[in-house]
């Protein structure tokens, strides 16, 4: 129950999540069996300590500065910014109808290939068109990335919560003098290569998200 807590999901997200039956979550989180090595692995790459899930001992996350990680936590919960192990890139690309966009492809970000970016340092884009997808990208759903990865560099996810909560926030509005390029990477499939998906879509720079303040439900 911690784990899902700490991902913020339901017993059936988290069985979906690490491709698991509903039965064989449940049988766990009860203290019962531990679960196979896929599921272990699963846990481990959401940041979950494996002698904790093994043993009960220890603590539940793998950090350093356990410190640090409670006052990233708190910063968490007083701006609403999702830590790492709570948010999704999607990758998309264009259906051949003008605005309209297919969700490639879905994978949970883990703190080590991608940091939630600090509040100070939080650049966001939002996008102009209200039917940029069919899956519900609303306009107030924010993309953003780090100073590292200024939003002239293409290096651009769009984020939600695994809750399907997105977040937004107080911001002043930029132009970009044009379109931005997104660009993100599909996860491989079959074997197959990853593929780079590159984006062109009418966008304002949103300058320096100073505070993350609410969230609210993605359309």
């Amino acid at each position: 129950m911690r784990v899902r807590k700490h991902l913020g999901v339901t017993q059936r997200e988290m069985s979906d999540l690490l491709g698991a039956g509903r039965n064989t979550w449940q049988n766990y989180e009860r203290g019962g069996q531990v679960p196979g090595g896929k599921i272990i692995t699963a846990l481990i790459e959401k940041g979950i300590n494996a002698n904790w899930i093994l043993t009960g001992k220890g603590e539940m996350l793998m950090v350093d500065d356990l410190q640090k990680a409670a006052d990233k936590k708190q910063a968490v919960k007083n701006g609403g910014i999702p830590p790492a192990g709570m948010v999704k890139a999607f990758a998309l690309r264009e259906t051949g109808r003008p605005g309209w966009f297919v969700k490639l492809a879905t994978s949970l970000i883990t703190p080590k290939p991608f940091e939630a970016p600090e509040a100070k340092d939080l650049f966001a884009l939002i996008t102009e068109d209200t039917s940029l997808t069919p899956y519900g990208i609303d306009p107030k759903n924010l993309i953003f990335c780090s100073a590292e990865t200024a939003p002239q560099n293409g290096n651009l996810v769009f984020v939600e919560r695994v809750d399907s909560l997105a977040a937004t926030g107080m911001y002043w509005e930029g132009d970009t003098k044009g379109d931005v390029s997104l660009e993100t990477y599909a996860p491989s499939v079959d074997g197959l290569p990853q593929e780079v998906i590159t984006l062109e879509i009418p966008a304002k720079m949103i300058s320096k998200v100073s505070l993350i303040t609410h969230i609210k439900p993605s359309l």
